[in-house]
């Protein structure tokens, strides 16, 4: 009876924690698409916008790259 609890919990934490890592995706690819838009319609913003869409691109990747694999399993390979 508890095992079978346990697993039902368990269940919806990774259902939860894979909603999570589609939306923090979903959150980069949009900040990664911001930032080609701004590097193609430079003028929307002013003159020089390249190093707007270059930081929106940067963090875009970062936010993709992190939805993967998160912090605390990151701390737990390095041994911190």
């Amino acid at each position: 009876m508890m095992i079978e609890m346990y697993n039902i919990m368990f269940e919806s934490d990774n259902k939860r924690e894979s909603r999570r890592r589609q939306i923090s995706k979903a959150i980069g690819v949009l900040v990664c698409l911001l930032g080609g838009f701004l590097m193609f319609h430079g003028s929307i913003l002013g003159e020089r916008t390249t190093d707007i869409a270059r930081v929106a691109g940067i963090i875009g990747i970062g936010i993709i790259a992190s939805s993967k694999t998160p912090a605390h399993e990151i701390k737990r390979k390095e041994g911190l």
